[in-house]
């Protein structure tokens, strides 16, 4: 009796595939994924790192901080 979760090869119009060639089909997917996360990764490190940055977001917090504080008077 064969075991009904296990995989073995399939296929698709007479001919069989292999789990390796399913898989080279998915590889271009997750490269192009891991290449647009690698650029996204990238340009976060260099907003993080900007020293403009830093001042534009400490004057914004300070700012609000300063306005809450206005309104709880």
């Amino acid at each position: 009796m064969a075991n009904p979760n296990s995989h073995g090869p399939t296929t698709n119009g007479g001919g069989i595939e292999s789990d390796e060639e399913d898989l080279s089909k998915l590889r271009p997917v997750d490269i192009e994924q891991d290449v647009r996360e690698m650029e996204r990764r990238k340009r976060v490190e260099a907003i993080m790192s900007s020293k403009l940055f830093r001042e534009e977001l400490e004057k914004v917090v300070g700012d609000s901080i300063k306005v809450r504080f206005v309104q709880m008077k």
